[in-house]
């Protein structure tokens, strides 16, 4: 744990030699993997920042999604979900965070139809 912690300490003049996203990105999965969300969500956050590119930037809100989740902020982890889930190549581990996200606010409509549409998505994409 406390080699852990030791690569935690941000060292802006490492920083500034390394991809700096990427280290965000790394940064905020560790943290949430050891339960810091308040940290996971900055360096999620500050990562979500400096994405250039879509797709990158779509995971990065996932991992913020997810992280809002796991915090007990279903309705915010549904807000930030809305727009992937939204789109007709969403990302499947994104409509089945917010179905999770929708059944904890107690709409279990909603989930459910989200999870059918994941099952036809499945379902289409078979040989």
């Amino acid at each position: 744990m406390l080699e852990y912690q030791r690569a935690l300490a941000v060292n802006q003049r490492v920083l500034s030699y390394v991809d700096r996203l990427a280290a965000l990105e790394n940064l905020g999965a560790v943290q949430l993997s050891q339960g810091n969300l308040e940290q996971a969500r900055v360096a999620f956050g500050a990562a979500l920042e400096l994405a250039t590119d879509e797709l990158e930037a779509r995971h990065l809100v996932h991992n913020l999604a997810t992280t809002e989740l796991i915090a007990g902020n279903a309705e915010r982890a549904a807000q930030l979900l809305e727009r992937e889930v939204a789109r007709t190549d969403a990302m499947p581990a994104a409509i089945l965070l917010r179905a999770r996200a929708q059944a904890k606010l107690g709409r279990v409509a909603e989930a459910t139809a989200l999870l059918q549409r994941l099952r036809r998505d499945a379902a289409g994409k078979q040989p």
